[in-house]
């Protein structure tokens, strides 16, 4: 795979297909835990002309930049990229057993919140939305000043509006997003979605 994404970035080098064959290309460096080369060509996709790569790339490069450890093994980060691959296989069963192994044998580590928005994610695809919703407002408690905060909190408030029916509880959380994360990117759609939802409270 790496061989034929590496055929097709040079072929279309400054096409998007080019630059989607190089953030592939970056992403299986990831999986295979060669976390600096990977850093390196993302940082390179950062000013992609396609809005799409270049905001991946950036959110995978910071994924790195944030859990590299003086350790130069990196077995947690690793561990973290085994289980994204997984989860990109769909083999989302070893994907979360991975993660959980993670969880437990990592405490403290600057990778757990990744571990367990990922985590949140999967079990939110396999349609266990009332943990998906703890795990996403555990990410809320207990790393609020993290950047997944915001996300985890109008990812939690949308599974309780749409699959919980707790319309109470989502206002809630919007409303939180409005007023602790006034520049988060979801700001304005917690605003409309906290809008919308407001004739169904109970007074």
């Amino acid at each position: 795979a790496t061989l034929t994404y590496a055929a097709v970035e040079r072929k279309f080098k400054n096409n998007p297909i080019g630059y989607e064959a190089k953030y592939r290309k970056a992403q299986m460096a990831f999986f295979q835990c060669d976390f600096e080369w990977a850093k390196g060509q993302l940082d390179v996709l950062k000013a992609s002309t396609s809005k799409l790569i270049a905001n991946n790339a950036a959110e995978l490069s910071l994924v790195i930049f944030e859990n590299m450890s003086e350790d130069t093994l990196q077995m947690a980060l690793c561990k973290f990229a085994k289980a994204k691959l997984a989860q990109k296989q769909r083999k989302r069963t070893y994907a979360i057993s991975l993660l959980d192994s993670l969880i437990e044998d990592y405490k403290g580590q600057p990778v757990i919140d990744d571990a367990l928005m990922a985590k949140a994610q999967m079990l939110r695809q396999r349609q266990d939305y009332e943990k998906a919703a703890e795990l996403y407002l555990e990410v809320a408690s207990r790393f609020s000043y993290e950047p997944f905060a915001p996300k985890a909190t109008y990812f939690a408030a949308m599974l309780f509006e749409e699959q919980l029916n707790d319309y109470q509880k989502a206002f809630e959380l919007y409303k939180i997003v409005l007023t602790d994360f006034p520049t988060s990117v979801f700001y304005h759609d917690a605003r409309t979605r906290l809008r919308a939802i407001r004739p169904n409270l109970v007074n």
